[in-house]
């Protein structure tokens, strides 16, 4: 398995109150799978795929690359 993300969440500050953007997500991205990602304009594509790259640090839950 290339990719596994298991009960990932995000949460930011935002106008004094906490918004969890990233709820409970879980996928596994397994060798040779082509996958997109597809969404509209502000739903947090960008901010799964920055966890997911380490560039961005999750709230909770775990991502594994490449075990």
């Amino acid at each position: 398995m290339a990719i596994q993300i298991s009960s990932l969440g995000k949460i930011f500050p935002q106008d004094g109150k906490l918004t969890e953007v990233l709820v409970d997500i879980n996928l596994t991205v397994n060798d040779g799978d082509f996958i997109s990602l597809l969404g509209p304009s502000g739903c947090r594509k960008s901010t799964l795929l920055n966890i997911v790259a380490g560039l961005e640090k999750s709230t909770h839950g775990e991502v594994i690359v490449d075990n």
